[in-house]
């Protein structure tokens, strides 16, 4: 009896989902039908006297899928390209596969309105507004190393938003989130990124919003990426490929980054920037000890530098349970020198105000 029931879901299946004037659609399997859609335009899918069924596009931003009540769904055709739609019921899973065109052709039985029938709309002036990028990705370049950085041409500062589908207007532009301070955007949709995030910070993410004359909203995610971080890391990787072998002591690892700081960078006055140390070669003591600290941190090593002005150079460093204090940023030629001293908790816990660092980080 269970068997028979399922033959027949899947027959009322068949006859939601089967696209009107598409001759010849396959019914292998469970793979139910293959659709043809045009950009902007809208499908309704239905799954006969059943309710709780899951839809999911395998490229949403080719097809988007909104449920509805009981079992259907709403199909939106992004851009062009294919997604398979898979419906999940019980156990059981029916997919549906989809191609998107750019044009709208039509299959000489006109077009078909949304309606009870679970038919695709393929009317051309269908109403469905969207955008031309759901993740915007934006780079900052500083002016100061633009003949440093690798030029990447995929890496653009702005990025124009647009939208399409509708004959609505834009009334409104703008950027929500906590990151907005890094991004401008402008009444036509140009979003810019316009300052670098630390390094601590991988990247800024705010949402660019369009509001329309008639009130609806259209939403896109935009993410602004520092060059000179990006650059940071591919650093600190190949240092970790040429240097950090298996096998080796947190505290070997922690002598080697010391050792390649004074091997870098040759000593500057009032050059207090960590990154200088990497992308100039030069800097003073405290430059040296913040540079410790981040590429102590990259390969995994709890590092920590002293925030206090008189802490010349100094950097803890907790490596194989133990806890060090480095010494780095003499001023005295390359390759220079670095020194290391064991000391104690308790000892670093008594004076960590004087020091500046915080212990609750390494214990953390």
């Amino acid at each position: 009896m269970e068997k028979k029931r399922w033959v027949w879901i899947l027959s009322a299946v068949l006859l939601v989902c089967m696209p009107v004037g598409i001759a010849g659609a396959k019914t292998n399997g469970n793979k139910l039908s293959e659709k043809t859609m045009t950009v902007g335009e809208r499908c309704t899918l239905r799954w006969k006297k059943a309710g709780g069924v899951r839809w999911k596009s395998s490229s949403s931003s080719v097809v988007g899928v909104k449920k509805k009540s009981g079992g259907s769904a709403v199909l939106l055709a992004k851009k062009k390209g294919k997604a398979m739609i898979t419906a999940s019921y019980q156990g059981k899973k029916y997919r549906c596969k989809v191609t998107v065109r750019t044009e709208n052709k039509t299959n000489g039985q006109g077009a078909d309105k949304e309606g009870a029938d679970g038919h695709c709309s393929g009317t051309s002036d269908a109403d469905a507004p969207m955008l031309n990028a759901d993740m915007v990705s934006l780079y900052y370049r500083p002016a100061a190393y633009l003949n440093l950085l690798p030029a990447k041409s995929s890496h653009k500062n702005s990025f124009r938003l647009k939208v399409s589908g509708t004959k609505k207007e834009v009334k409104k532009w703008e950027l929500l989130g906590e990151d907005t301070y890094f991004f401008t955007i402008t009444d036509d949709g140009l979003v810019t990124l316009k300052h670098g995030t630390d390094y601590t910070e991988p990247c800024a993410e705010v949402m660019a919003k369009a509001t329309l004359t008639d009130g609806r909203t259209l939403t896109a995610a935009v993410r602004g990426y520092n060059e000179v971080n990006l650059y940071l890391d591919s650093l600190f990787q190949k240092f970790a490929d040429e240097n950090i072998r298996s096998g080796m002591t947190e505290k070997e690892k922690a002598d080697r980054v010391a050792e390649y700081i004074g091997e870098i960078s040759e000593y500057e006055h009032y050059s207090n920037d960590w990154t200088e140390i990497f992308l100039r070669g030069r800097g003073d003591c405290l430059a040296s000890r913040y540079a410790v600290e981040k590429l102590c941190r990259y390969i995994g090593i709890k590092a920590q530098g002293c925030g206090s002005f008189h802490e010349h150079g100094k950097t803890v460093v907790k490596a194989d349970g133990r806890y060090y204090i480095y010494t780095t940023g003499f001023d005295e030629p390359k390759p220079r020198s670095y020194m290391v001293s064991e000391t104690t908790y308790r000892h670093l816990a008594d004076h960590s105000g004087e020091m500046g660092i915080w212990m609750g980080y390494f214990e953390e």
